[in-house]
């Protein structure tokens, strides 16, 4: 296993080696975590997959001072999760709605 130290250069240099290796390393947890917010494969997901976007564009946000790589991470796929979750929860009360006509 890379240190994150090395995952965090790599990613900060734009390598795609680092996406790899964060990827391997950390992706059945943090789908554990969107899996357990949104109780439904495709959707977690889908969440997992916006939070290593966000993740590989905001790297240089992270701030090792304020947590582990992890721990910044899994707030990312929390955020994520709860955003699809709130999302479908909208499509669907949408589509559950009826209109009454007034002829």
């Amino acid at each position: 296993m890379a240190t994150a130290e090395r995952i965090i250069q790599l990613l900060r240099n734009q390598d795609e080696k680092g996406l790899e290796i964060l990827y391997d390393n950390y992706s059945s947890a943090l789908y554990g975590i969107s899996f357990r917010i949104l109780n439904n494969e495709e959707y977690a997901e889908e969440a997992l997959q916006n939070s290593f976007l966000k993740v590989w564009n905001n790297i240089n946000k992270y701030d090792s001072s304020k947590g582990s790589l992890f721990t910044w991470m899994s707030q990312i796929v929390r955020n994520s999760s709860l955003d699809i979750r709130r999302l479908k929860s909208f499509e669907k009360q949408k589509k559950t709605e009826t209109f009454e006509v007034n002829v």
